[in-house]
């Protein structure tokens, strides 16, 4: 009888856990939140930490020196920032400062602080330019390609001045002390940079920034 009652024992105690499991399973939704908002607001996400030194530059460009005939390399996130930190920046008006690199889908987004009003055509921001204030964040969204000849180009979608998108013709009128002679024959949304030897075109493709060299000549007869 005892070993019955020890049987029923272990049963009964079964379909309670079973039975508290089902529950649990059931309320995990309203359980989570009733928790959360115990916890509160769950914190922004942990900085990404990436590597931006001179060496991390000097690597990506042997990377790309090593294209032959029609191939392609990959740059990591570190290697673009690190080259566009040691390589561009220093090319850049001394009002930009603090340049970043994100890659998206298949555009590239570079941000950076701005003293606005040493911008030249900063008047083009009307009422927008009283709330920037001296030194604003700007964001630069657009297409990275190749023309030819190691020339790459950055054609500038969007820019946003401290989160707010400008019109295309105060975009291009912003753009318009960027540009050089090596901008000769492009829009005025697009700005050309000299890509590292012997990269023939860029693009940023699934999150990714590539470059190819140029196709190889064909073998003479």
């Amino acid at each position: 009888m005892s070993v019955v009652r020890g049987c029923l024992a272990q049963v009964g105690c079964l379909s309670l856990v079973l039975g508290a499991a089902v529950v649990a399973w059931l309320l995990r939704e309203p359980a989570g939140h009733a928790v959360q908002r115990w916890l509160g607001p769950p914190g922004p996400p942990a900085p990404v930490v990436i590597r931006v030194a001179p060496e991390v530059a000097d690597s990506a460009e042997k990377k790309v020196g090593r294209l032959r005939g029609d191939s392609e390399v990959v740059w990591t996130l570190a290697e673009a920032q690190s080259w566009v930190t040691y390589r561009v920046e220093p090319a850049l008006p001394d009002y930009v400062d603090d340049v970043r690199v994100t890659f998206l889908e298949s555009a590239l987004r570079l941000s950076a602080r701005v003293e606005a009003r040493r911008v030249p055509g900063a008047d083009a921001l009307g009422p927008i330019a009283e709330l920037v204030g001296d030194t604003a964040e700007v964001d630069v969204v657009g297409r990275l390609d190749g023309v030819g000849a190691g020339r790459g180009v950055l054609f500038v979608d969007r820019v946003l001045v401290s989160g707010v998108p400008l019109p295309d013709p105060v975009r291009d009128r912003l753009l318009a002390p960027l540009r050089s002679s090596r901008d000769e024959g492009l829009p005025p949304h697009a700005l050309a940079f000299p890509l590292p030897r012997p990269a023939w075109d860029v693009a940023v493709r699934d999150g990714q920034l590539v470059m190819r060299a140029a196709p190889a000549a064909p073998a003479a007869r």
